[in-house]
């Protein structure tokens, strides 16, 4: 060989081996992954010179459907539906629906939809740091948008917006994407920024079909353009180059993995590659709660994802950092069905979330009641509680679900579990600090004890004294539960204790100084 004929490539080649076989003898980078280091350095990367030549004057519409995402990685907080229209370097847009996506945090709760406006960016979807302080591209100017409550925690309203972008397509159209963002009052009464994008390959495809130019899946793409573009024909293709091989060995962001990036592109056919390619297919991505892709993929109701990932071997069981698993996903986001088809594959089934809900609790709390019956087919407990506190009859109880509250119970829910990690009060005393008569009702029905007592020694009946439910009280001493004391005195800013009971002197009267 040439090499061996000459005593100095010799000597630098065995250099350049001991100086590899140090530099990565300790660490887990194999030879390939060296070798595909060196020729990417050495050769121009063919991604990043592809181009088509386009029409001078293009024109394009194409149809608008981003929908929103109900789990993190939330790429798409905010969803919309309408048209999109280019000509003379002018995008128009209409929005006929916006809505917000529900979110895991159960204390980040959208209390009112504001504004909507629409931007143009060649930000990356996938990267970090994008935030109104670095606006991107061209703005619209913002409009007023009068969404309502579609759930428990998501919002969508109906209209007609229509949106002008004055920004050319300057160079390649597919590095260009649509931003949505929204204004959102929140919980404290402050004003949060919502932000999702399109596709970057939204554009390119609208332009490719009506400018009629060569199929886009022909070029050489990075990893992410060809998931975006849909193109299983140029994934496939990069991952068997160095520069491929070289972008698995990264998480496109901190919030995501290449799993999470094609159940996002809504491109199950691309997890077989990529786990094949060397992805771990339990892998999580980097943001605060860490989802593996299962639990991802569960948590926006995508079957197919799944049923692909649980053949490739993905952990059923896994959870993310505050306790999710997959079955506890689909519960939260109201995918009934599929927490049903998890369950069949032997999930954990009660199992509890660091922030103390399981997967029938976090159904319930947010008001999903097909999603309740599902899960309890499929074998929950209804009962199940996490350290003391609210469990699924609990929530329907405290968010006056009387309907659902009327499934937990026939579905054999205990009317008597009490929440001791507060101060123990039962689900009867719950009704009655609502005022709620119907449920009461329902609660003494089914089952519930009229004389429970709480931690403090109070029943329900001094609960609908102290919350000033007068009819409740006046219910529940007509049947016979007095209030256990009467506080009469001029400091007590409450209720005055006026007691509905026919006898009151038989309760034990309290005076304050």
């Amino acid at each position: 060989m040439p090499i061996l004929r000459s005593p100095r490539l010799f000597i630098l080649f065995a250099v350049f081996v001991i100086s590899a076989a140090l530099l990565f003898g300790n660490s887990s980078i194999s030879p390939r992954v060296f070798l595909d280091a060196i020729y990417v350095r050495l050769h121009a990367d063919p991604a990043l010179s592809s181009h088509y030549d386009w029409p001078a004057e293009l024109r394009f519409d194409a149809p608008l459907e981003l929908p929103h995402i109900n789990n993190y990685p939330a790429f798409a907080r905010i969803g919309v539906r309408g048209s999109v229209h280019w000509q003379n370097d002018a995008l128009t847009v209409q929005l006929k629906e916006v809505s917000h996506a529900a979110e895991r945090n159960l204390w980040f709760d959208c209390k009112a939809l504001r504004e909507v406006r629409i931007g143009l960016t060649t930000l990356g979807f996938y990267g970090d740091g994008y935030t109104i302080d670095n606006p991107p591209g061209t703005w619209s100017a913002w409009q007023p948008i009068p969404a309502v409550r579609s759930g428990q925690r998501a919002y969508s309203a109906q209209g007609n917006w229509i949106f002008s972008i004055p920004a050319p397509l300057v160079a390649k159209p597919w590095e260009s994407r649509l931003a949505i963002q929204t204004k959102c009052t929140v919980n404290d009464g402050s004003v949060s920024d919502l932000m999702s994008f399109t596709s970057s390959w939204f554009l390119a495809k609208a332009a490719h079909r009506q400018a009629f130019v060569s199929n886009p899946c022909s070029q050489a793409l990075r990893l992410s353009d060809a998931l975006a573009a849909r193109c299983p024909e140029a994934l496939e293709a990069r991952l068997n180059t160095p520069w491929g091989r070289q972008e698995l060995l990264h998480n496109p962001s901190s919030e995501a993995t290449w799993l999470d990036i094609a159940i996002t592109e809504r491109m199950p056919d691309a997890i077989s590659p990529l786990v094949n390619a060397g992805i771990d297919v339990n892998s999580t991505s980097d943001d605060y709660s860490a989802d593996s892709a299962l639990i991802y993929a569960a948590g926006n109701g995508d079957h197919q994802s799944v049923r692909e990932l649980l053949m490739l071997g993905a952990n059923k069981n896994q959870k993310n950092k505050v306790g999710f698993s997959a079955y506890n996903a689909a519960a939260n986001s109201g995918y009934g069905d599929l927490a049903m088809e998890l369950a069949e594959q032997g999930v954990e089934r009660d199992t509890n979330t660091g922030e103390a809900y399981s997967a029938i609790s976090l159904a319930a709390y947010f008001g999903h009641i097909d999603t309740v019956r599902r899960l309890l087919d499929s074998g929950s407990d209804p009962d199940t509680q996490v350290g003391g506190w609210y469990n699924a009859l609990h929530h329907a109880v405290k968010k006056d679900n009387l309907e659902l509250a009327r499934e937990l119970l026939v579905g054999g829910a205990d009317p008597n579990v009490s929440v001791t990690a507060r101060r123990g009060e039962t689900p009867l005393m719950m009704a009655a600090e609502n005022g709620n008569i119907p449920m009461m009702e329902l609660l003494i029905k089914m089952g519930a004890n009229i004389d429970a007592i709480d931690l403090m020694g109070e029943n329900a009946t001094d609960y609908a004294e102290f919350f000033h439910k007068p009819d409740a009280s006046d219910f529940l001493c007509k049947r016979g539960l007095e209030p256990t004391f009467i506080d009469r005195s001029s400091k007590n800013s409450e209720t005055a204790k006026l007691a509905n009971c026919a006898s009151p002197s038989v309760a034990q009267i309290r005076k304050f100084e």
